[in-house]
């Protein structure tokens, strides 16, 4: 082993060690992990070692667990090194180190349908024929995850007949070993890979994948989402079904049937561009897709918009309604225009009266759809000034009873 080789291997390893602690130890920043990787991009694009494609599995695995995302790597200018590299050591990868890049760059966001590089399409499709031999059921099922999630055109996949060499993979492990050879991750990867390039699978096979799917348990809601369901279900008198599937693989988190409409709640891990595949394949199916993040703060009048659009009834003592605003506000104005007309002058509630400016500037100004929440300091700022306000409101009311005999709150005589 060589000098070179010897601090390459150093290097994929230290970062991909680092890669892999919790994110609470992670104590290097972004710029110090591109520093990192640039130098291992700079020592691979030197290096003849029939063990690049390892290191280069490792690096973009490095990558993903640190949080890199595709944009990140083209926004830092490392994306065109990154592909010089795949593209000069493609050669050098083995099934597992072709079926772990390929997962890895499906997990950046990797679009090779937009690359307008038809090259390094190739070079993943030829070093995937040249290890389809030596591919475990695992191997098959990810690559063919990985290159739906890529968004792999399908003419590419049928090019050399790929996408029949890797069914009959499959199939030849599933006749020799059974269904049991194939975990419940490579099953639902392979549904998906199917649904999405329209794979031709043998009955028997799909029927057994299906009955696998089927016996696992609906996914568990989060409190975020059913809180979400709550206030849909007190919109609306719609049917609403919490945690609907799709094809036995495709879940989402509250559907309305009547409308095909599908509300999916992102939380913090939510990864967009693994969804998108999702959003594609139900979008195929007529379903309509709303995706509400955890982050947005979403007012009732929003999920009204949402139910109006699509179409579906709200309950009968629902009154503000996006289109409702405008002339709920302009009814408050002629109001306040008209008392002030009346010469005839009613007894004060002071308790309204401090309160009258906030509750009309509320309708005036609604909520918008979706603010991004406040920080920690400006809900103490906030809850702070609630607190002032509420004691000056109660001790003004007490220091006036007090103080003026003749003030008569309830109006009595």
């Amino acid at each position: 082993m060589t000098a070179a080789t010897e601090t390459l291997m150093q290097l994929v390893a230290e970062f991909y060690k680092l890669s892999k602690c919790d994110s609470s130890k992670k104590i290097l920043r972004l710029d110090e992990h591109l520093v990192a990787v640039n130098k291992i991009l700079f020592k691979l694009s030197n290096s003849k070692n029939n063990q690049s494609g390892r290191y280069i599995e490792n690096l973009l695995s490095g990558l993903v667990n640190v949080g890199f995302t595709w944009k990140n790597i083209s926004d830092n200018h490392i994306d065109v090194p990154l592909l010089s590299v795949i593209k000069k050591h493609y050669h050098t990868f083995n099934s597992r180190d072709i079926a772990n890049s390929l997962r890895a760059l499906a997990r950046l966001g990797l679009n090779l349908e937009k690359m307008g590089d038809p090259e390094i399409s190739d070079d993943l499709l030829h070093s995937i024929n040249e290890n389809i031999p030596t591919f475990k059921q695992d191997d098959a099922a990810i690559v063919l995850w990985s290159l739906a999630h890529l968004k792999l055109p399908l003419q590419s996949l049928k090019k050399n007949e790929l996408d029949k060499k890797l069914i009959e993979k499959i199939e030849l492990i599933y006749k020799s070993q059974g269904i049991s050879a194939f975990p419940i991750e490579s099953i639902t990867q392979l549904r998906i890979a199917q649904l999405w390039f329209n794979l031709k699978l043998t009955k028997s096979f799909l029927s057994l994948m299906n009955y696998k799917l089927n016996e696992q348990p609906t996914p568990k809601s989060s409190v975020s989402h059913l809180q979400l369901s709550k206030r849909f279900e007190k919109l609306t008198n719609e049917v609403l079904i919490n945690e609907h599937c799709f094809d036995n693989i495709l879940w989402v988190d509250i559907y309305f049937p009547n409308a095909k409409l599908a509300i999916e709640y992102d939380g913090p891990s939510h990864v967009p561009h693994i969804d998108n595949l999702k959003d594609e394949l139900l979008k195929r199916k007529g379903v309509h897709v709303v995706r509400i993040n955890w982050l947005d703060q979403c007012s009732n009048e929003f999920l009204i918009s949402i139910l109006n659009k699509h179409g579906l009834s709200l309950r009968k003592n629902m009154k503000l309604a996006p289109t409702l605003i405008a002339q709920t506000s302009e009814s408050i104005n002629t109001k306040i225009a008209n008392k002030k007309k009346n010469k005839k002058r009613k007894p004060c509630n002071l308790t309204n009266a401090l309160f009258a400016d906030t509750q009309i500037a509320a309708i005036e100004n609604p909520i918008r759809p979706c603010d991004h929440p406040p920080s920690i300091k400006q809900k103490q700022s906030n809850y702070g000034k609630y607190l002032a306000f509420s004691l000056f409101a109660v001790t003004s009311i007490a220091l006036v009873s007090m103080n003026d005999t003749n003030l008569n709150p309830f109006n009595i005589g």
